[in-house]
C-alpha cells in the first residue's frame, strides 16, 4: 500500500513540474514569463477616486484600490476602447474626481488616460 502511495505521489509531482514548466514559458524577446507562451494576455483596468461612483453607490464591483477590470465591448482587447471607458465612467458616475483607464499587456501598461 505504501509503495502505491509513493508511486502516485512521485507521478503527481513529476506531472506538476512538467505542467508548470510549460505553463510559464520564457519570452526570449522581453525576458519575462508569459502564462500563454509569449503573447501576454490583455486587460483593461479602470480606477476611480476615493468617492468611487457617486451617482451609482451600489456599483461595488471594485477592489480595495477602487479598480475594476472592464470587459465591456471588448475593452479588455482594444486599447482605444479601454481609454474611452474612463470618459464613459466619469460621465455615468458624475464623478468630481479623476477616473483612469489603463490597458495592460501582461503586467506592462501599454496605454493610460485620466479623465477629470
Amino acid at each position: 500500500m505504501l509503495r502505491i502511495i509513493a508511486l502516485v505521489a512521485a507521478t503527481s509531482v513529476a506531472g506538476a513540474v512538467g505542467f508548470f514548466s510549460t505553463l510559464f514559458l520564457l519570452d526570449a524577446r522581453s525576458g519575462r514569463a508569459d502564462a500563454d507562451g509569449g503573447s501576454a494576455r490583455t486587460r483593461c483596468e479602470v480606477q476611480f477616486g476615493p468617492e468611487r461612483c457617486p451617482s451609482h453607490p451600489d456599483f461595488v464591483a471594485m477592489d480595495r484600490r477602487n479598480v475594476i477590470t472592464d470587459t465591456f465591448d471588448n475593452a479588455d482587447k482594444d486599447p482605444a476602447r479601454c481609454m474611452h471607458r474612463a470618459t464613459e465612467y466619469f460621465s455615468w458616475c458624475q464623478s468630481r474626481q479623476s477616473v483612469t483607464a489603463r490597458f495592460f499587456r501582461g503586467t506592462t501598461i501599454v496605454r493610460s488616460v485620466t479623465h477629470n
